[in-house]
């Protein structure tokens, strides 16, 4: 009984990096629009531009880390691929919020760094979806031979 149910949930998940590109970019342009007025309710353009550039440079480091865990699957780097993905999510984000947020008085009093907060986690969570869907269907590939 629950197997059809994660069946069709398994079906929505992109089974590639260039569907998991493609779904990320989507959620985030489904959510400019309501994090755009809540920040340009808040901080007004500063905090619309804070917005862009967080979803901008969160969901290209999250795109570019699928594209390496996806390179280097099933190869002796897997797991060099795999932890050099995380740093890449992690550490872009987080380095070009910090200095953004030194060198921009308005875009950190716009709250630049906590917009970068909510869409390294919103694009984590659909990355990491999407990564055990790429590496199960690899499994299951090798399962098959």
């Amino acid at each position: 009984m629950g197997r059809p149910h994660s069946a069709s949930f398994n079906s929505l998940i992109p089974a590639t990096a260039r569907g998991g590109a493609l779904l990320i970019v989507a959620l985030a342009a489904l959510s400019l629009p309501l994090s755009g007025s809540m920040a340009h309710s808040q901080s007004g353009w500063a905090g619309v531009m804070a917005v862009g550039i967080a979803a901008t440079v969160c969901c290209l480091a999250a795109i570019f880390a699928l594209f390496l865990t996806e390179r280097t699957r099933g190869s002796l780097n897997a797991v060099s691929g795999l932890l050099g993905s995380i740093l890449l999510r992690t550490m872009v984000p987080l380095a070009i919020g910090f200095v953004i947020s030194r060198i921009n008085r308005e875009l950190f009093e716009a709250g630049v760094f906590g917009w970068f907060v909510v869409y390294y986690l919103g694009c984590l969570a659909t990355e990491t979806l999407v990564v055990t869907r790429v590496l199960g269907q690899q499994q299951d590939v090798e399962a098959a031979r």
